[in-house]
This record gives structure tokens, sequence and C-alpha cells, in this order.
């Protein structure tokens, strides 16, 4: 692997791929609610990255590892006390639950990745200072 400078031109085109994945989260936060299921926020999401001419990153990724699976879906979703990476199944959110969402993804020869955390409808107080305190870190 080889390094270099970016250009203006690299720069314009991180900051495209980073600029998608927020408005990623933007999309998926009216989703993010009581009753919503992980594999259909992953879904949303493959379907809006793949209309803006990307690519998700985490889909199919085992690490050159045959005895691994790959991963099945586009986004990693850490419910509750799931550190990272979890997987966009069929469970369900509820009232209380704080979702973990990260998103990552290719556009043209440029990665864009950052992770969110959502409240999903109304939150313990111990839960809000938790995404405030992680946020102002």
């Amino acid at each position: 692997m080889s390094f270099y400078q970016k250009t203006p031109k690299d720069i314009r085109k991180m900051r495209e791929a980073g600029r998608l994945v927020a408005q990623s989260f933007e999309l998926l936060e009216k989703y993010v609610q009581p009753g919503s299921v992980l594999s259909e926020l992953d879904k949303i999401t493959e379907d809006f990255i793949l209309s803006k001419g990307a690519a998700p990153l985490y889909k199919g990724y085992n690490a050159n590892n045959p005895k691994q699976p790959p991963f099945p879906g586009t986004i990693c979703a850490s419910v509750n006390d799931e550190i990272c990476h979890g997987m966009p199944d069929d469970r369900m959110l509820k009232e209380g639950d704080i979702i973990g969402i990260d998103i990552g993804l290719r556009l043209d020869e440029f990665c864009g990745d950052a992770c969110k955390t959502f409240a999903v409808g109304k939150i313990s107080p111990e839960a809000k200072r938790l995404l405030e305190v992680a946020e102002k870190c």
C-alpha cells in the first residue's frame, strides 16, 4: 500500500463519502422508533446508499477467512449493552432502547464510515446522560 498526499479532488471525494454517511443517518432518524426491525433499517440504508451510486462497505466482509461467514448487513446495529458490530437481524426495537448504528460505504474509490447512537422513544435518565456525555467526548 502506498501513501500519498491527498489532492484537493481527493479531499472533495472523501467529503462526499462522509456526507453520504451523514445523510444515511439523517434518513434513519425517522425510522428508529419502537417497533422498528433491525433488518428493515438495514434494507432502508442499503437501498439509499445504492441509489446514490455508492456500495456498502461491510456487507460480505469476512477478512478473507473462508471459515468465517461473511457479514450479512449494510449496517452494524448494536442494541443497548452490545459493544459494537451487532448484526442487523430480526430483532425489534423497544421503547427505551438505545442503538448504535455503524455505516460504512465506498463512493468512487473513497470510504466513509461512522457510528451514531440513537434513542428509541423515551429513554431513561441514565441512558440520556450516557448519550450526552458520549457525544460531548
